[in-house]
């Protein structure tokens, strides 16, 4: 699949998570379920390397995947913009750590 056809499908993504409670594990499982049709083994090369990753690296991972601003991540996570950035700069360090 091209990118231009992911674009209504991302689209759709974000908005259904964007307009739920992103409190709700459940909203999230949806959220994870569609992010894993468009992108199938984006976390599978992550496991593959060795990297463990928390629930809410997966949610930033996720988040950052589909390019979404720094604000509305930190919306979606009810975290503050500031702690996007730590958790941005946290998780570089993990990757960079085996050389990804």
């Amino acid at each position: 699949m091209n990118e231009d056809a992911l674009n209504p499908v991302k689209e759709h993504l974000i908005k259904a998570l964007l307009t739920a409670n992103s409190n709700n594990p459940i909203n999230w499982l949806i959220f994870k379920e569609g992010f894993h049709q468009l992108y199938p083994n984006f976390f599978t090369s992550i496991i593959i390397k060795g990297i463990d990753l928390s629930t809410k690296e997966e949610r930033l991972l996720m988040l950052e995947k589909l390019h979404i601003n720094t604000q509305t991540i930190a919306n979606v996570l009810d975290i503050l913009p500031e702690s996007v950035y730590t958790s941005r700069y946290r998780l570089n360090k993990k990757f960079k750590k085996i050389n990804i």
